[in-house]
């Protein structure tokens, strides 16, 4: 359990930063449905309390992604891209802790060093009212290339300064690999409307905290 929610967590966070920074002119709220392919034998037990939707809310330079699990529980992470910092925020088991995401450990997290190799390929698919082209994206893991799946538009814009440096639009259906399973997003609405600041601001009652205190936490709760 507690290593299941660790490598979830991390998952959202790398999604973070692809959102991030791929539509900061883009404002508005786009949810998305969440499968999942190849889980391990170990996290089976556990399956269903994985969250089967993500709503994505972006104002400018900021992003907050919002995944509701099982049981009442909650996690939400929020990025500043202007400011290089962000907070994960979790709702489980009776505790809220806010997971403070600094400069040096979301270049950690991101993996800037990692510069994805991209195939685009003449195929389309309308997903939530905008047609996306499709492209391929080829990544390493553990000496072995893994192939993803996005599908992108054109009509929302995107930044120049991307985690996915080469992608030509902001990406409405995206995969990508924790190293133990494959999770893909797909877009079911997008929302183009004002949002308010206060959308980003972190509620009262959380327990601040950096990631290894966190995850110190996670193991004091029990639970491989």
């Amino acid at each position: 359990m507690k290593n299941m929610m660790i490598r979830w967590s991390l998952s959202m966070v790398a999604l973070g930063f692809v959102f991030n920074l791929n539509a900061q002119s883009f404002e508005g709220v786009i949810t998305y449905k969440i499968t999942y392919e190849n889980l391990p034998e170990e996290m089976a037990p556990y399956a269903s309390m994985l969250p089967s939707q993500s709503i994505t809310t972006m104002k400018g330079e900021m992003t907050k992604l919002e995944q509701p699990l099982s049981m009442g529980m909650k996690q939400t992470t929020i990025m500043d891209n202007a400011a290089e910092t962000g907070v994960m925020l979790m709702d489980m088991m009776g505790q809220k802790m806010a997971v403070v995401l600094d400069q040096e450990s979301r270049k950690e997290m991101r993996g800037e060093d990692d510069v994805p190799d991209f195939e685009y390929v003449n195929e389309t698919k309308n997903i939530a009212g905008y047609d996306c082209k499709k492209a391929i994206m080829r990544v390493e893991e553990d000496g072995q290339e893994i192939v993803l799946e996005i599908y992108y538009t054109d009509k929302l814009t995107s930044s120049k300064n991307s985690s996915l440096p080469g992608l030509k639009g902001f990406p409405l259906k995206y995969s990508t690999s924790t190293g133990q399973f494959i999770m893909t997003l797909e877009a079911e609405s997008v929302e183009k409307r004002k949002v308010s600041e206060d959308e980003f601001s972190i509620p009262d009652g959380y327990t601040h905290m950096d990631f290894n205190e966190f995850q110190k936490t996670m193991g004091a709760m029990g639970g491989e």
